[in-house]
């Protein structure tokens, strides 16, 4: 803590009557109050009729407090004695303030202190000052304001530097293995410029493990066909147990995987004659109940002649009896007819000696057989 040291101590007196008179410092000092009184302690200050020299006056009223808020720390000011309680009626009074100028305290140059906070990009340098412009005599003349303030530095651009791995989304699976999304982004440090942006990339894909998976059945087959073609039949169906799989030793399905279904429950047609089967009837009396239908039947499949496509052409079609027309029907037979002759003329003279050979053969076998008889 500093000690006081009073270049110059005054004191400022105001009679009543007077009008209220600047007390002031020289340039470079302030006001410091340490005691202010009203009232009279002294017949010889302020000389007025209505005091006398014979008697010792020492009432007064204590103002310190108002008239250090007025002028402590100021170059000047105007002490006021007004609104105060009369101390010493019908006496004339005054106003005796006791103070020293003393010397306030200046600020220095700002200097830097410690290093910018950043390596790169921008940052916070710290500067401090000191009071020593000139150095304050007392605490309360220290210099007003802040001895520190941080400044924005600049350095080189920062390359940008990956973030830790984050969640993106959720597992694509609610159970068994899925694929689960991770982001990261640049921003330890942010780059400053596009040049020092990271390098690598922002998300990747990894596989995640969710609980395990219960089994659940698939939709019914069916396997082979429907055991009747009318009247009730059934089907065999089987389901498996895929929809999904069970994974992770998870539960299989509960219930059987095969099944049998009602079929083509739609009634078969009734055979008219289903009934003789049980009555052991002779084929002949058989055809005698069944004379009417099979007579119906015959008559139902007996062919037409006359309708038959030959037939009809014969009727619809006119008979062309012009020399033209049959000379162009045997040019197109003998057209005809000339590639079937060459290919047997062909194939004659092909088998003619095979044929040759063949008999003479024969004929030479049995010259032989009957020179040399058994």
């Amino acid at each position: 803590m500093l000690e006081w040291v009073f270049f110059f101590t005054g004191q400022y007196i105001l009679c009543e009557s007077e009008s209220r008179k600047l007390l002031e410092c020289s340039a470079g000092r302030i006001i410091m109050v340490s005691d202010a009184k009203y009232g009279r302690t002294d017949s010889l200050e302020c000389p007025h009729p209505s005091v006398v020299a014979s008697i010792v006056y020492d009432r007064t009223a204590s103002i310190t407090t108002e008239t250090k808020e007025k002028c402590d720390l100021k170059q000047s000011c105007l002490p006021s004695k007004s609104g105060e309680v009369d101390p010493f009626p019908n006496v004339y009074k005054y106003l005796n303030v006791t103070y020293e100028c003393l010397i306030s305290g200046g600020w220095g140059i700002w200097e830097q202190f410690g290093d910018c906070s950043a390596t790169c990009g921008k940052g916070v340098q710290s500067f401090q000052r000191k009071c020593n412009t000139p150095v304050p005599e007392t605490n309360e003349t220290y210099c007003i304001g802040d001895h520190i303030k941080n400044l924005e530095c600049d350095k080189i651009p920062c390359q940008g530097g990956w973030g830790i791995w984050e969640p993106f989304g959720d597992c694509s699976a609610t159970c068994g293995k899925g694929i689960q999304s991770f982001q990261r982004k640049c921003n330890s440090p942010v780059p400053e410029t596009n040049e020092t942006y990271c390098i690598g990339d922002h998300i990747q894909n990894l596989e995640c493990d969710a609980s395990p998976c219960q089994g659940s059945w698939g939709c019914w087959q069916t396997v082979g066909h429907c055991s009747h073609s009318c009247g009730n039949g059934t089907k065999f169906k089987v389901r498996e147990c895929n929809n999904p799989v069970p994974t992770n030793e998870g539960a299989y399905c509960e219930g059987e995987n095969t099944t049998l279904e009602w079929c083509n429950l739609r009634e078969c047609p009734v055979y008219k004659w289903g009934y003789l089967k049980d009555l052991n009837l002779t084929k002949a009396e058989l055809k005698q109940i069944m004379k009417e239908e099979i007579n119906e039947l015959k008559g139902n499949l007996t062919v037409d002649n006359k309708n038959i496509s030959s037939a009809i052409r014969r009727r619809i079609s006119a008979r062309d009896d012009r020399p033209s027309a049959a000379s162009f029907g045997y040019f197109g037979v003998v057209m005809l007819a000339i590639p079937i002759v060459l290919m047997i003329c062909l194939d004659y003279n092909h088998l003619l000696p095979e044929c040759i050979k063949r008999r003479i053969a024969r004929q030479l076998k049995k010259v032989s057989s009957s020179s040399n008889p058994t």
